[in-house]
This record gives C-alpha cells, sequence and structure tokens, in this order.
C-alpha cells in the first residue's frame, strides 16, 4: 500500500505478539519493536489498472516497482511499506501485488517450504490475504470454513480473534478427517481432500476504535459511522494467525496489533466507499489499502501488512516454526 503525505512519515513499528502452541495449554506473550528511519511519501500515489482476469492476482504486475521507481512513484517509500495496492477502480476481484518481488526475509520463507515440499493451505477467502500470500512467493490453495463467528464472543479483542482462528482451523480439520475416511472407503468424491505435507493456515481480525470491537459492518449506517469515526481518533486492528500442521495436528499461532490515524474523511469519500460494497466484507469497514483512504493516512503504528489483516512478519515466522516442528518431530527432512 502506498502511503501520502506532504510531510516525511516517521514509522514506528511496534506489534505485540501472543505466541501459542496446541501441545501446550501455556501461552507467551512478547513485545518487539521495529523502526524505519524518516522517508518522504508521495503526495500522490501511482493509478494503476488490473488486466486479464479479474478473479485472479495478475501475476505480470510483479515487476511492477520497477516501472513505478522510474516513475520516480515508490523510490522513497520503504520496502516494508510497498505491500499491496488496490485498482483505481476497487473491488474484491481486483486486488494487485504491488511490492513485485519478495524481501529476503519472505523469500527465505517460501524456499524453506519449497526444500520441504510443503503445501500451503489458505483457510480464507480475504482477498487481501491471498494478496499478501502471493506478495511473499508462498504458493498456496484456498479452502474457507463455515463457521458462526458471532457464536464466539470474548471480552479481550486478542482472545477473541485467537478464539475464531482456532475455531476455523478446527472446523477445517474436522472437514478433512471426514474426507479422510471417506477415501479410505474408495469414496471418488473425497480426492480433493488435502493431501499430507500441508500447511493450514487461518486467520480473523477485529477492528478497536475507542476501546470498542468493530467486526464486518452489518449495515449501511453502521458501515458510514465506522468509517466517518476514523477521521476523528485512530483505529487499532488487532490479528491472529494459526498454522496447524495436517500431519501431525500440531499449532503454532501469534497475534499481532497495529494502529492507524487518519486525517478527516470526506464524506463524499465515505459515499464512495459504501456504493462499491467492499468495506462490508472488512472488520470495522477499514480499508487502509484502498486508493481513497490511503492518501488520508497521517500515522501508522505497527504494518501495512498487519492493518490489511495477514502480518508478513508473523506470518513467516509461523511457517518457520511449523517447518521446525516437523524437523523435531521426525516429519519432514533436516537442513
Amino acid at each position: 500500500v502506498l502511503l501520502a503525505s506532504r510531510a516525511p512519515l516517521r514509522l514506528a513499528f511496534t506489534s505485540t505478539f501472543a505466541s501459542t502452541s496446541a501441545s501446550s495449554s501455556s501461552s507467551s506473550l512478547r513485545r518487539t519493536t521495529f523502526s524505519s528511519p524518516s522517508r518522504s511519501i508521495p503526495n500522490k500515489p501511482p493509478e494503476v489498472s488490473p488486466r486479464g482476469n479479474p478473479k485472479r492476482v495478475d501475476r505480470r504486475f510483479r515487476k511492477m516497482p520497477s516501472r513505478l521507481a522510474k516513475e520516480g512513484a515508490t523510490k522513497h517509500i520503504p520496502t516494508t511499506m510497498q505491500t499491496t495496492t488496490q485498482a483505481q477502480s476497487y473491488s474484491v476481484d481486483a486486488v494487485l501485488a504491488a511490492a513485485g518481488s519478495a524481501t529476503p526475509a519472505d523469500a527465505a520463507v517460501a524456499a524453506a517450504l519449497s526444500q520441504h515440499n510443503l503445501k500451503v493451505l489458505l483457510g480464507s477467502k480475504s482477498s487481501t490475504r491471498q494478496a499478501i500470500l502471493t506478495e511473499m512467493g508462498v504458493v498456496f490453495d484456498v479452502v474457507t470454513a463455515d463457521i458462526n463467528e458471532k457464536a464466539i464472543r470474548r471480552d479481550d479483542p486478542a482472545d477473541l480473534v485467537m478464539a475464531i482462528a482456532l475455531a476455523k482451523a478446527d472446523a477445517l480439520v474436522m472437514r478433512f478427517e471426514k474426507e479422510r475416511a471417506r477415501s479410505a472407503r474408495g469414496d471418488a468424491d473425497a480426492a480433493a481432500m488435502p493431501q499430507k505435507r500441508t500447511l493450514l493456515v487461518t486467520a480473523d481480525q477485529v477492528v478497536v476504535h475507542q476501546g470498542v470491537v468493530r467486526e464486518k459492518p452489518e449495515s449501511e449506517a453502521e458501515a458510514r459511522a465506522f468509517i466517518a469515526s476514523y477521521g476523528e481518533s485512530p483505529a487499532r486492528t488487532v490479528g491472529a494467525i494459526v498454522v496447524t500442521d495436517l500431519d501431525t495436528g500440531r499449532r503454532v499461532a501469534s497475534g499481532d496489533s497495529s494502529e492507524v490515524h487518519f486525517s478527516p474523511i470526506p464524506p463524499e469519500v465515505v459515499d464512495f466507499l459504501i456504493s462499491e460494497g467492499e468495506c462490508f466484507h472488512c472488520a470495522g469497514g477499514l480499508m487502509v489499502e484502498h486508493p481513497k483512504i490511503y492518501p488520508l493516512v497521517t500515522k501508522l503504528d505497527g504494518s501495512l501488512d498487519s492493518i490489511m489483516g495477514l502480518s508478513k512478519q508473523v506470518m513467516g515466522r509461523l511457517l518457520l516454526e511449523a517447518i521446525v516442528n516437523r524437523q523435531k518431530e521426525g516429519t519432514g527432512p533436516h537442513i
């Protein structure tokens, strides 16, 4: 996502991670702080239009940064900020990976998955999560869990998103076990079940505004109020990611949090987002990556990919941790 600001923007990346493991009921919480030097951000983001099949991430845009750099559009933007952008004619089917090539850390994760011949299954229909994984260079398939998220309630936002992410994993694992049983009976319909050497990724996110947890808006009035309020006070995203090894059943999980500040959001921008309708599919109706919204960002504490629903740093760390666990348990080759 490209952020626009007339003044140099200093980013203080602060994330809180809560790690859990299926093999232990204990959890640990640690706080890690990252910082980047002050960089100037261009006032106007580049206009990008999708081509080809709009229902898939257009891989031809992987070389986009080099082209934009020639135009001077990205030369002042830190690598970690070149996350994901949307086309000007924004829609859920027009997500583009704007960073082009993966960072060294992303490449290391993708290489480790390839070396161990591991598949990744993303348990989410979120187009932004799919775009971020694609940007990391991770090859994956998509499956969705049919659960009633409203039936899962927790007082603490971090506990809530972790409980929902775990529930999604539970539902999918149960489905796969049923498919495995059908396959053992020779049922041809079970052929599409995930094969071995697969890591299942599930995630969830909420927005916290003035101490109140916000999930996806349920009405136009609620969405309108949500979006307009972000121009008055900052929004904090709270997310959770769970990686389940479908061979061993072992899980690694972590949560993270980021905060974003906006200048006042004009009524016409709110109207535009409502008319498109995509905000109804986003936690809190928050769409930082939207070309109508990201020029209004004034401060970011955390990372854009975290705000968009999938922290690349946390995702990479969990995938590597899952690989190490496989080595310890003898289910994968030792490096």
